[in-house]
């Protein structure tokens, strides 16, 4: 009978190491903040797309609202 190895949290070691490891904490940020800055590099790549959007909801102006929209 095959056994494996757990860490003390009872991960497998595997496990453990690969969410232990700098490059997927980075990895994994990146990709749960993704929609974010996504969003973010839409309206800035189509500047005129996102005031539409803005003005859309009703957010006025919504030239500054697209602009605090990149920013933050």
């Amino acid at each position: 009978m095959a056994t494996s190895q757990t860490s003390s949290y009872g991960n497998p070691n595997p496990i453990s190491a690969l969410t232990s490891s700098t490059w997927f904490g980075y990895l994994a940020r990146t990709v749960l903040t993704f929609m974010f800055w996504a969003s973010g590099l839409s309206k800035l790549i189509d500047f005129n797309a996102g005031v539409a959007e803005m003005a859309h909801f009703g957010l006025e102006p919504a030239v500054a609202f697209n602009i605090a929209t990149i920013i933050t």
